[in-house]
């Protein structure tokens, strides 16, 4: 490449959000100098934009973007060798929508630059050399003006000027839709422990959410319950199943606990329970000794809303040592009818709870080999289209398992016999359900049930749509490693299928797609790890959205306690699967996405798993963006899909790259210091292991 360097400026180094809109024809004007035609001796083309990032990277290899170059182009052609070299060329710009900006306005000027060119028809395939001119605007201009129309000039013998035809829109509001101009993102920060304690919890929003489940009630609320769990522990005292609700999914009040102490069942059942299996009864336990972790809420559609919720008992069953395996999970049940009041919510009573195929044994159990056959937390509740009502259930080293449900009283519709088996048959036949998925094969071994599976938090729905169940689950543990899969069946007993089409219910193993997964930006600080155990949910017309906690990486291990909850709306592939948008919502108006809207630079993430990472640095474990530019000829440059040709259909929104095909809808830049509206893809790789997000930066 080969240089003609002139004046050039360079821009800032701290961030604007600046975007390129459709480039529009605008009324002619003069100067001084003389505006030539294509016949004269130089055309210049119009001007493109690009927001290049500064990258610095530390003595670590650590790369930081320290801010961006606002970079302007336009390409010229020489119709004689003597105009090859310009007396000046750079880039003029005005304020006046109304006027075509000439070297009488303000003027940047640049530099121009040969490179090869390639080009491709039907026919041929043809490379030469191009001149182009380029500049960087110095962004206090954006700033101070918002919006401005730029050209490209170039100056020949030192009097005549050569402008490109149309003016470039450029600024902050230039790209958005009419519809769009007046939308407002929301603005609750992502690091919330200024405003932590129980006392702010008026100001909480989406705050302080952990493994939490969200249904649609009657009065138009959206309402969230959740595990006890919070920043500092700041909930500790004030009830158990914290509930909030919204109308818009955005706005989130919070009213307080479901339930204030734990019920009067649970000791003496747990006791009944011990006594079946050979061990000694507990004492006494206190409110703050249990857990009380992820509930599921369900509209019944006739007045009544239900919740299932996990209680844990503390210990071990010996009790007196670390000695055997430790205590178990009970589900209990509670009902209102009326949902905005937190304290209307009746129990109703124990549920069921975790069950044993291996007897009496549970002091030879090792920690390696689960003792419980199914591990009775985390539930899931569905309605089926017949009527049917189905309890799902199960954590970490059990694999999933499903019970019927009596419709009328929310208690197993088969009667459960005792939880202290000696057969899976038994088990069965005792009514503590039926395994629908677990992660590892031949996990049932002689000292029972691998531990090491590493999938829980279920969550099951039923799309009419599709005519399809889905499971989705947690996979790994919480803190950092956690990303969601997602299953599917036409019968709510199985079998659960994954999507390369491995039956997962007969033939455990890893499920395919991964749904969310820890993710990095290029174009931005916030690692987010932790990104699992879901509610999923609709609107009642059939749009999806998925909610669960998120938790940020970093060295202080108190800030990877800062929950907040991620809810992301679901958008369907052609096949039927779902897939998240890669942003969080913030109730965008799904303006129709035009053609001319998609050139400009992305930010692209490649989501694959690989177990084994550290769970000390998030940073490895996190899928990382890099930076790709979809340019205005329909090529891609950059660090994904690279020489790739690119097209977007309007009717289908679709973006496709090469071969691979992308759903393509608006949503916020959320990871950025100036949330705005934006355009973000998302897809699945042909094989189903790859998850591909993509959001326009620039």
């Amino acid at each position: 490449m080969k240089h003609y360097t002139m004046k050039h400026f360079t821009s800032l180094s701290s961030r604007l959000s600046v975007l390129l809109a459709l480039s529009l024809p605008l009324i002619s004007c003069s100067d001084n100098t003389d505006e030539v035609t294509v016949e004269n001796g130089v055309t210049v083309d119009d001007v493109t934009y690009a927001l290049v990032p500064v990258v610095e990277t530390d003595d670590d290899g650590n790369k930081t973007v320290t801010g961006y170059n606002h970079t302007l182009t336009a390409r010229y052609f020489t119709h004689d060798d003597s105009f090859a070299t310009p007396t000046s060329a750079g880039f003029v710009y005005t304020t006046n929508p109304d006027k075509l900006p000439t070297i009488q306005d303000n003027v940047y000027e640049g530099k121009v630059y040969n490179e090869e060119v390639t080009t491709y028809t039907l026919q041929t395939i043809r490379t030469e050399v191009g001149h182009f001119i380029t500049a960087d605007m110095p962004q206090e201009v954006l700033e101070k003006y918002g919006v401005i129309y730029v050209r490209a000039y170039y100056t020949a013998f030192g009097k005549t000027t050569y402008y490109s035809p149309k003016a470039l829109t450029l600024g902050s509001e230039a790209t958005l839709p009419a519809e769009l101009k007046n939308y407002t993102a929301p603005q609750y920060p992502d690091i919330y422990t200024a405003y932590s304690a129980w006392r702010y919890r008026g100001r909480w929003n989406l705050a302080n959410v952990h493994d939490p489940s969200v249904m649609l009630a009657d009065d138009g609320y959206y309402y969230m319950y959740q595990t006890d769990a919070s920043f500092g522990n700041v909930h500790n005292g004030h009830g158990h199943f914290f509930c909030r609700r919204s109308k818009d999914l955005v706005n989130w009040e919070f009213l307080g606990a479901t339930m204030q102490t734990c019920p009067d069942w649970v000791l003496p059942k747990v006791n009944e329970m011990r006594a079946e299996a050979g061990a000694d009864p507990i004492a006494s336990l206190t409110d703050g000794n249990y857990g009380y972790w992820a509930p599921t809420a369900r509209n019944l559609g006739n007045g009544t809303y239900r919740m299932y919720y996990s209680i844990v008992i503390p210990g071990y069953m010996s009790r007196g040592s670390l000695v055997g395996f430790g205590e178990r999970g009970v589900i209990g049940v509670m009902e209102t009818t009326n949902p905005a009041d937190p304290n209307s919510w009746v129990d109703k009573g124990y549920v069921i709870s975790s069950p044993t195929h291996n007897g009496k044994n549970w002091a030879s159990q090792d920690y390696t080999h689960a003792y419980w056959t199914y591990n009775c937390i985390d539930p899931s509740y569905i309605i089926t289209p017949e009527g049917q009502h189905w309890l799902i259930y199960g954590s970490w080293h059990s694999g999933i398992a499903e019970i019927q449900i009596n419709p009328e009283t929310g208690m197993p519709l088969k009667e459960l016999g005792s939880s202290t088996c000696t057969s899976l048959t038994q088990l069965e036949n005792n009514g503590y359900g039926k395994r629908i998925y677990s992660r590892v094969a031949g996990s049932l071994t002689a000292t029972g049930w691998q531990r090491w599976q590493g999938s829980e938090g279920p969550e099951i729905i039923y799309n009419p749509e599709t005519g399809y169940y889905y499971l989705f689950m947690a996979y790994d543990e919480l803190a950092y490693k956690y990303n969601t899969r997602v299953l599917r069946s036409k019968s709510i007993t199985g079998p659960f299928l994954d999507i390369t089409g491995a039956d997962r219910t007969a033939n455990p193993g890893v499920a395919y797609p991964i749904v969310t997964h820890p993710y990095k930006w290029y174009y931005s600080s916030n690692t987010w790890v932790g990104i699992s155990h879901v509610a999923v949910f609709d609107d009642g017309k059939n749009n999806w959205y998925l909610a669960c906690q998120g938790r940020l990486e970093a060295s202080d291990a108190n800030l990877n306690a800062n929950m907040l909850c991620h809810l992301r709306r679901i958008l369907w592939t052609e096949d039927g699967w779902p897939i998240v948008v890669p942003e969080r919502y913030g109730a965008v108006p799904q303006v129709p996405i035009t053609a001319d809207e998609i050139a400009g630079m992305y930010d692209f993430i490649d989501i694959s798993y690989t177990n084994g990472k550290s769970d000390a640095a998030g940073q490895d474990i996190a899928c990382q963006g890099v930076p790709t530019r979809l340019l205005a000829d329909g090529t891609v440059k950059g660090d994904a899909y690279n020489g790739q040709k690119w097209s977007f259909d309007e009717a289908k929104s679709q973006l496709t790259i090469g071969t691979q095909k992308f759903i393509v809808t608006r949503e916020v830049d959320y990871d950025s210091d100036t949330r705005n509206p934006t355009i973000v893809f998302c897809a699945y790789s042909s094989n189903g292991q790859h998850t591909y997000w993509g959001k326009r930066k620039f």
